[in-house]
């Protein structure tokens, strides 16, 4: 058809959207925190170097900015990966990255205990350090757990509209008038009949 416009899956935006603010989480820990405050910014210190400075471009909101993001980032990229789900698959996408979220967060208030648990389990696999270092090393905030929260629901709330706009119930109507036109027969203009 001449003059169709190709539209971008309201999936594939989804997912740009929960990458672009991953990305902008990440930025927190590159340029607000240390090197040794994190495991990422350690592996970005060994292959690139450190920043010379520190900004904090987030102000008070960087200490909680990153649960907010995981949260909301996670869920929503989950879901742009699941297009044709429904609202209950879409909530216990939601319910899953809420669980983890808030497990690792509550973790770090149990950070030794939990330390010990993984040593106990698994005593001689060196991939876990970072993990026990993460749970020793981190602090419990009760606003990082409210960030966790809004990120999930602004996750569930944009990935709504989304479904409003372009998902599975507006391509079921789309499907069923596509099945309507079919079955209509088209009218035909008057026949010239020619004599042979």
């Amino acid at each position: 058809m001449v003059g169709k416009q190709k539209r971008i899956p309201r999936n594939f935006l989804q997912l740009i959207i929960g990458v672009c603010v991953l990305l902008i989480g990440i930025m927190e820990y590159v340029l607000s925190r240390g090197p040794e405050d994190t495991y990422l910014g350690r592996m970005i210190s060994e292959s690139a170097g450190s920043l010379p400075f520190r900004v904090h471009i987030y102000g008070i909101f960087g200490g909680v900015l990153p649960e907010f993001v995981h949260s909301f980032s996670f869920a929503l990229i989950t879901m742009a990966l699941f297009p044709q789900t429904r609202r209950k698959f879409r909530a216990i996408i939601c319910l899953f990255w809420l669980a983890i979220e808030v497990f690792f967060e509550v973790g770090q208030y149990f950070g030794t205990q939990i330390a010990v648990l993984i040593s106990w389990i698994y005593p001689k696999t060196i991939f876990l350090d970072p993990l026990r270092n993460y749970f020793i090393n981190g602090t419990y905030d009760n606003l990082d757990i409210l960030a966790i929260w809004l990120g999930i629901i602004s996750a569930f709330i944009i990935s709504e509209l989304f479904v409003k706009k372009g998902g599975k119930e507006d391509e079921t109507q789309i499907f069923k008038q596509r099945r309507v036109n079919m079955l209509k027969t088209p009218k035909q203009g008057a026949i010239l009949e020619t004599g042979g």
